[in-house]
C-alpha cells in the first residue's frame, strides 16, 4: 500500500469509532455526484447569478479537475506560480488570468504540450481560449480595500462564513488544556497588551460588561502546528482576542500566534496589536492577520462545515432509512432535510478531503486535516449544544431569558447578524415542528413512546451512529412530544440553517484570497533577524510571497464558486417541490403558516440590511448584507 492509501485508513490515537467511520476518506470509486447544496437551504442571493444552474456546476468542477492537474503548474506569468502584487491577484476579477501566455514562443517541448493540454480543455468548455476569469465576490463590489480593516476583519466573526466559534471572554489571561511541559506556557498575554483598546475600561470590566471576545484555536491547532511546518507550509495556533466597541463594532485587539518547542527552538507565544491609530501601517499586524485568517479558514472548512454540517448528520439519515417507513410522519417530516447530503459527502470524499486530495494538497493542515477533524469532533461535539439558542449560550454569546425572546435567549451581542436572524429561524421551525408531532401523534407522549419505528431510529443513531458518545448524560430520550420536536428542530438546524450560514457565503468572503488564504508560505520574521530586514525592505512582496500562491488560488476559487452556487431542483424552508407530500389537512394548514412565517422573516431580514445603524451588516466597511438566512 502507498503512502497515500495508507493515509486513508490512518490509526488516529484517541478517535471516536464515528468519526473513523464518516471523517476517514477511501480511495474508491463511487457514482459520480454534483456538488450540489446540502438540503433545506437558504440562498446567498436572489438573482440568476447565485442561483447557478447544473450545466455550471459542471463546468467548475471540470474547472477544479484541470487546475489540479500537474500541467497547470508554472504557467501563469514570467514569476512561476507567485504573485507580484494585490493589482495582479485583482486582474482575476478583470481581465482574467491568460494561461499560458507566456509560452507561444517557447521552446520548451514539454511546456508546449501542457499549454495545449490546456487549451483544449477550455476549448472543449466552449469557453474563452485558456482565460481563468472569475465574478467579483461581493466583499470587493463596494471598496476594494475593505477587506484591510480591522473592523471588517472583527466584522466577519459575527456575519462572514465562520460566525459559529467567536466565544465570550470568561477569564484572563487564558488558559489551556495542553500539558506547559510539551507545548509551552499557556499565553504571553497580560493586560498591558489589550487594555489601550478597551476605551478607559480594564480587562475585568471588560469581561464583566461583555464586551471581550475571542476566537481561539490554539489548542486545537498547537498538537500539529509543528509537523505541519515541517511540510511545505507554515503555520500558527493563533487566539484572537476581541473587542465591542461603543459604535457598535467587533475590532480586533490583539493575536497571539504560538508555535510548540522544536527540535533547535523553544516554545513561542508572539503577541501582535493593532495600531493605535487607523492611518497607521503595521506590516507585522497585517501578516498576523493573514495567518489568523489563514487558520480560520482551515478550522471552517474542515470542522465548521464538513464536520458538523455534513459528517455528523449521516447516522440521522442512515437510521432514518433503515428504521422508518416511508409512510412514517417523522420520515416525511425530514426527508426534504436530507436532500442530496449523501451525494455531497460522497463527491467530498472523492475530491475534497481524500488522501493527496484537494484539501490535502492545498489547505495548511494537509495530511492532518481530517485527523484534527476527528480531534475535534471527540473535544467539542455534542448533540445538545448543536440546537441553536443551546450553542449560542455555551459560547456565552446569549443567556437564557424567557419565552418573549427568540429561541428563549437574549443575545449578548444584539447585532449579531447569525445569531439574530438564525434566532428567528429557529423558533419558525421549532414552532412548525411542534404543530406537525403533535398532529401526527394526537398530542399523546405516550404515542411517541410507544412508537416502535421511532424509538428503534433513535436508538440506532445514539448507540451506533455516535456510539463514541452514547453514554454522554446530554443525549436527549425521544420520549415526548416537547423533547422529540427539539430533536427534530435540531437536525433540522443542522442540515438547514447552520450548513447555509458555513456555506453559501464561501463565494462572497472566500472568494478573495488574502481575506481567507488557505495556506501561508512563510513564518513571521523574528525581531532583528535577516528576514525581517528583507520583509521591511518590500513588505508587499514578502506579503504576496507568504499568501498562497497562483495555482492554488485558483483550485480554491473555483472550488468557493462551485460550493456556493445552488442546485436547480433546491427545496426551501417553507417550500415543497411537489403538493402532494401529504393529504392530511391539518399538516397542511401548519405548513401553509410555517411558509407564511418564512416569507415575513424574508422581510424582516431584508429591513434589517436596511438599518445603518446596525455596523455588522450592510453598514459595515464592505456593506455585503446579512443574506444567507434569506431564502
Amino acid at each position: 500500500m502507498d503512502e497515500a492509501a495508507a493515509r486513508s485508513f490512518p490509526t488516529l490515537a484517541g478517535a471516536e469509532p464515528v468519526v473513523l467511520s464518516l471523517l476517514q476518506t477511501r480511495n474508491q470509486r463511487a457514482t459520480p455526484c454534483q456538488l450540489e447544496p446540502m438540503g433545506t437551504t437558504y440562498p446567498l442571493m436572489r438573482n440568476s447569478d447565485a442561483r447557478r444552474t447544473l450545466a455550471l456546476k459542471q463546468i467548475l468542477s471540470r474547472r477544479l479537475h484541470m487546475l489540479s492537474h500537474p500541467s497547470s503548474r508554472g504557467l501563469f506569468d514570467d514569476t512561476p506560480n507567485t504573485w507580484d502584487n494585490l493589482e495582479e491577484m485583482l486582474s482575476l476579477y478583470t481581465k482574467g488570468l491568460p494561461l499560458g501566455q507566456n509560452l507561444a514562443a517557447t521552446q520548451d517541448e514539454d511546456k508546449k504540450r501542457s499549454l495545449v493540454f490546456l487549451e483544449s480543455l477550455f476549448k472543449s468548455q466552449g469557453e474563452s481560449k485558456s482565460v481563468l476569469k472569475y465574478p467579483v465576490p461581493q466583499l470587493l463590489k463596494e471598496n476594494e480595500n475593505a477587506w484591510m480593516d480591522d473592523e471588517e476583519f472583527g466584522r466577519q466573526t459575527l456575519s462572514g462564513t465562520n460566525p459559529c466559534t467567536i466565544e465570550a471572554v470568561t477569564e484572563f489571561p487564558p488558559k489551556s488544556s495542553l500539558s506547559p511541559e510539551e507545548y509551552g506556557p499557556a499565553t504571553a498575554l497580560t493586560e498591558d497588551h489589550i487594555k489601550p483598546y478597551l476605551e478607559g475600561l480594564s480587562v475585568k470590566e471588560a469581561i464583566e460588561a461583555k464586551r471581550l471576545f475571542k476566537v481561539d484555536y490554539r489548542d486545537i491547532f498547537l498538537p500539529y502546528i509543528d509537523r505541519i511546518n515541517q511540510s511545505k507550509y507554515k503555520a500558527y495556533a493563533p487566539r484572537t482576542y476581541y473587542f465591542w466597541t461603543s459604535k457598535g463594532t467587533m475590532k480586533p485587539v490583539t493575536i497571539e500566534l504560538s508555535l510548540p518547542p522544536s527540535d533547535d527552538k523553544a516554545a513561542s507565544n508572539r503577541v501582535f496589536t493593532p495600531p493605535l491609530r487607523k492611518e497607521d501601517k503595521s506590516h507585522y499586524w497585517d501578516l498576523a492577520k493573514a495567518h489568523a485568517s489563514n487558520i480560520e479558514f482551515c478550522f471552517h472548512a474542515v470542522i465548521s462545515h464538513w464536520m458538523r454540517a455534513h459528517a455528523v448528520i449521516e447516522p440521522f439519515i442512515i437510521s432514518t432509512h433503515r428504521n422508518l417507513s416511508k409512510l412514517h410522519p417523522v420520515h416525511t417530516l425530514l426527508l426534504p432535510l436530507f436532500r442530496n447530503t449523501m451525494g455531497i459527502n460522497t463527491s467530498a470524499r472523492e475530491v475534497l478531503i481524500k488522501a493527496d486530495g484537494l484539501i490535502e494538497k492545498n489547505f495548511a493542515p494537509g495530511r492532518y486535516a481530517l485527523e484534527m477533524t476527528a480531534k475535534a469532533y471527540g473535544a467539542l461535539w455534542r448533540f445538545d449544544h448543536e440546537a441553536f439558542p443551546a450553542d449560542l449560550v455555551a459560547r456565552g454569546m446569549a443567556e437564557p431569558a424567557d419565552a418573549s425572546y427568540p429561541g428563549g435567549v437574549k443575545l449578548t451581542v444584539d447585532d449579531y447578524p447569525f445569531a439574530k436572524d438564525g434566532l428567528d429561524l429557529w423558533d419558525a421551525i421549532h414552532t412548525y415542528m411542534g404543530k406537525y408531532l403533535n398532529i401526527v401523534y394526537k398530542a399523546s407522549d405516550k404515542a411517541v413512546q410507544e412508537d416502535a419505528e421511532l424509538q428503534t431510529l433513535w436508538n440506532e443513531v445514539v448507540q451506533v451512529g455516535h456510539g463514541d458518545k452514547k453514554d454522554e448524560p446530554w443525549w436527549p430520550k425521544a420520549d415526548s412530544i416537547k423533547s422529540l420536536t427539539k430533536i427534530c428542530a435540531t437536525i433540522a438546524w443542522i442540515a438547514g440553517p447552520h450548513h447555509t450560514a458555513v456555506n453559501y457565503g464561501q463565494w462572497a468572503y472566500g472568494g478573495f484570497m488574502p481575506n481567507r488564504p488557505p495556506h501561508c508560505n512563510k513564518l513571521i520574521p523574528e525581531p532583528g533577524s535577516k528576514a525581517e530586514e528583507k520583509m521591511l525592505a518590500d513588505p508587499e512582496t514578502w506579503m504576496m510571497q507568504t499568501l498562497t500562491n497562483q495555482t492554488a488560488t485558483c483550485i480554491i476559487l473555483t472550488l468557493m464558486e462551485t460550493l456556493s452556487s445552488h442546485a436547480a431542483d433546491e427545496e426551501y424552508q417553507g417550500k415543497r417541490l411537489k403538493d402532494n407530500w401529504t393529504s392530511n389537512p391539518e399538516i397542511k394548514a401548519a405548513f401553509s403558516e410555517f411558509s407564511a412565517k418564512m416569507e415575513e422573516l424574508q422581510r424582516t431580514f431584508e429591513e434589517r440590511n436596511g438599518d445603518l445603524s446596525l455596523k455588522n451588516r450592510t453598514a459595515g466597511p464592505a456593506k455585503v448584507p446579512y443574506t444567507l438566512m434569506c431564502r
